[in-house]
C-alpha cells in the first residue's frame, strides 16, 4: 500500500532498494517480499522462511531497533539458526545495522 498514513513512516528505502538492485542484471534479481508486521514473531519467520527458500541474500530495512522490541535479529538467529556477525554499526546514517549469516545445505546464506 503506497498510501501514507497520520502516524506512519512511510517505507521509502524499499522502493529504492528494489531500483536500485534491478539495474544489476542477471547478477541480481530482487524479489520484493512486502511488509511484514516488526510485532508478530511468526509473521515474520514465515516471511523470512519464505526468503531463505528463493533467496541467496536477503535485506531487510525497517524493525532493526535498538531496544527490546527488535523482533528481526530473533528471529534470524532464534528461528532460522544464524550466525549475529555485527549487531551494530558507529555510523550515522546505519546504526543500527545487523548482518547475520544463515547456513543451508550446500552454501550459506547472508
Amino acid at each position: 500500500d503506497d498510501v501514507t498514513h497520520t502516524g506512519k513512516i512511510p517505507d521509502v528505502n524499499r522502493p529504492i532498494l528494489l531500483n536500485m538492485l534491478s539495474t544489476f542484471g542477471n547478477y541480481c534479481q530482487p524479489l520484493d517480499l512486502g511488509n511484514e508486521r516488526d510485532d508478530d514473531v511468526q509473521a515474520m519467520a514465515r516471511t523470512i522462511d519464505q526468503a531463505l527458500e528463493k533467496c541467496d541474500v536477503i535485506i531487510t530495512t525497517g524493525g532493526i531497533s535498538m531496544g527490546e522490541t527488535d523482533i528481526v535479529e530473533r528471529v534470524l538467529v532464534d528461528h532460522c539458526g544464524g550466525t549475529l556477525h555485527l549487531g551494530r554499526m558507529h555510523m550515522k546514517p546505519g546504526k543500527p545495522t545487523t548482518f547475520v549469516t544463515i547456513p543451508k545445505a550446500d552454501s550459506v546464506r547472508l
